[in-house]
C-alpha cells in the first residue's frame, strides 16, 4: 500500500511537471513539429565514432531544426560556451546533424524552475534564459570546431591536467589526482 501511494504521488508530480512544460511549449514563438525523440544516430570524427541519442529535435516551418536536451537540474547558458564547454552535448548534436540548426536549448524540467535555457538565431522561447545570438552562425561554427578539437585531442590521447571549474567537486579519484603536480591552484573545496 505504501509503495502504491508513493508511486501515485510520483506519477502526480511528474504529470504536473509535464503539463507545466507543455504550457511553456505552447508559448513558443515559431510553429514546429517534433521530428524525433530519443533518436539514436552516429557522429564520425576521424578516429572516433560517437553514438548519440538526442532527446528531441523539432523541425520549424522554415525547415531548420531546434535541438532540446532535457535536464532535471539547474542549467545556465555559460555551459554552452568556451573552448571546453561544461555541457557540450547540445553542441555535439548540432555538429552531428546535416540540417541547419536554429536553436539549442536545455529543457530544464525542475519543479518551480521550468524553463528553456540556451541560444538561438531567433526568439523561440520567452524569458531571459533563451538568448538570441546575433553571431549565431559564427557561434555554431566555433562550437563545431571546438567539438572536433576536443575529439581529436581525445583520439591522440591528450590528457592534460586541466579540469574545468567545478569538476573536482565530483571527482572520485582524489587520491590519484595529478592536479597538485600540475602547479594549478586547487579549488577551495579541495
Amino acid at each position: 500500500v505504501l509503495y502504491q501511494l508513493a508511486a501515485r504521488a510520483e506519477r502526480d508530480r511528474l504529470e504536473d511537471l509535464i503539463l507545466k512544460w507543455l504550457a511553456i511549449e505552447g508559448d513558443r514563438k515559431h510553429s514546429f513539429t517534433v521530428e524525433t525523440v530519443e533518436q539514436e544516430r552516429f557522429f564520425e570524427i576521424p578516429g572516433l565514432r560517437l553514438r548519440l541519442r538526442m532527446d528531441r529535435m523539432d523541425r520549424l516551418k522554415n525547415g531548420n531544426l531546434v535541438l532540446i536536451d532535457y535536464k532535471s537540474g539547474p542549467q545556465t547558458r555559460p555551459k554552452l560556451k568556451g573552448e571546453r564547454p561544461a555541457e557540450p552535448q547540445l553542441l555535439v548534436y548540432a555538429a552531428a546533424v546535416p540540417d541547419r540548426v536554429d536553436g539549442i536549448f536545455f529543457g530544464q524540467i525542475k519543479p518551480r524552475e521550468l524553463k528553456a535555457v540556451g541560444f538561438s538565431r531567433d526568439r523561440h522561447f520567452s524569458g531571459q534564459t533563451a538568448e538570441i545570438r546575433k553571431d549565431w552562425d559564427a557561434y555554431l561554427e566555433a562550437a563545431r570546431l571546438s567539438v572536433e578539437r576536443l575529439a581529436h585531442d581525445f583520439v591522440r590521447g591528450a590528457a592534460a591536467v586541466d579540469p574545468i571549474k567545478g569538476a573536482c567537486a565530483y571527482c572520485g579519484v582524489k587520491p590519484f589526482c595529478r592536479v597538485k603536480e600540475s602547479g594549478r591552484p586547487q579549488e577551495e573545496e579541495e
